[in-house]
C-alpha cells in the first residue's frame, strides 16, 4: 500500500506502520499537551516563587510493535536491520500520520532505546520518538480551510488550540493593481 503524499511513516486502518510492516498494538497518544516546565524563580526571605511562565517541552510519542508474521532467525536479523536502518535519527525527522487521525502529522525522530521481547518466530517492542517540535500539525491545504468565500473576501478558519500566524501572500498576475485591500482578525469568544 503506497504511503500517503508526504508521510514517511504510516499507521493504516488495519494497525500496520508502513513502510515497516509493523503492528501497532498500542500508541502513546492519549496525551493532551506535552510535558511542560515552568520558568520560576526563588526570592531569598519571600514566600513561594515568582512564575514567568511555561514553555512546552518535547512531546514524547511511543509505539509499541510486533512483526506481522512468523520469521525464521535469519529472517528476523535481517527485520530488525532493516528496521534499524530506516529509523536512524541523523537523518532528520519524519512525518507520522495515523489513518484514524489523517487530517494529524507529528513531526518524530527516534530517541532512546529499544529494548526487544523476542520469541521463537516473531518479536515485540516499543518505539521511542520525540518530537522536538511538540506541536502537532495540521495536513489540511490552505483551500481545505476556506470556509467561506465571497467575491469580496475569503474567510479562514483555524481550528488549532494555539494562535496561528498566518502567511497572506498576493499576486497580481494580471494589469489590474490591487486596490482596497485590508486583512482583519476576529477572535471568536466563548459566552
Amino acid at each position: 500500500m503506497p504511503l500517503p503524499e508526504g508521510v514517511d511513516l504510516y499507521v493504516n486502518e488495519n494497525r500496520i506502520l508502513e513502510p515497516l510492516g509493523l503492528v501497532v498494538l498500542r500508541d502513546s497518544r492519549v496525551d493532551l499537551l506535552p510535558r511542560t516546565k515552568d520558568l520560576i524563580e526563588n526570592v531569598p526571605g519571600r514566600h513561594g516563587d515568582i512564575f514567568f511562565g511555561s514553555k512546552l517541552l518535547p512531546r514524547l510519542l511511543e509505539l509499541r510493535v510486533a512483526i506481522d508474521s512468523e520469521f525464521s532467525p535469519e529472517e528476523m536479523e535481517k527485520k530488525k536491520r532493516e528496521i534499524a536502518r530506516f529509523l536512524v535519527p541523523t537523518k532528520g525527522t519524519k512525518t507520522l500520520v495515523f489513518a484514524d487521525e489523517p487530517e494529524k502529522q507529528y513531526f518524530v525522530k527516534y530517541s532512546g532505546t529499544i529494548d526487544i521481547t523476542q520469541y521463537a518466530t516473531w518479536f515485540e517492542f516499543t518505539i521511542p520518538f520525540k518530537c522536538s517540535d511538540p506541536y502537532i500539525y495540521s495536513r489540511l491545504n490552505e483551500e481545505e480551510k476556506i470556509i467561506e468565500e465571497s467575491p469580496d473576501a475569503i474567510s479562514i478558519t483555524s481550528n488549532g488550540n494555539l494562535d496561528s500566524f498566518p502567511v497572506v501572500e498576493l499576486k497580481n498576475e494580471g494589469l489590474n493593481t490591487i486596490n482596497g485591500f485590508a486583512i482583519r482578525y476576529y477572535e471568536e469568544i466563548e459566552e
